[in-house]
């Protein structure tokens, strides 16, 4: 089961070219994702496709220097998310 997650384009945090650091919404965190699983929407959305529930993200918090990132699946990823403004779907 593919997950979708849809966000304002106002969670990008920073665009490599090859990669999308999106910003959690109502958190001091972060995701990135790979730029052909996050693509533009309608008006001023981004939409983050994770092709199953078990894909792994690398979360990291923004507010500290050192290096504190957490590991989770796209589901639990999208389980957080269901409570704060982005659509899950």
């Amino acid at each position: 089961m593919s997950i979708t997650i849809t966000l304002n384009t106002n969670a990008i945090q920073q665009d490599t070219g090859k990669a999308v650091l999106v910003k959690i919404p109502s958190s001091d965190s972060a995701f990135w994702i790979p730029k052909k699983m996050a693509r533009s929407g309608k008006g001023n959305t981004l939409r983050c496709w994770f092709p199953t529930g078990s894909w792994d993200v690398r979360v990291v918090r923004l507010s500290t220097k050192c290096d504190n990132a957490q590991q989770m699946t796209s589901q639990e990823l999208a389980d957080g998310f269901s409570g704060l403004e982005g659509k899950v779907s």
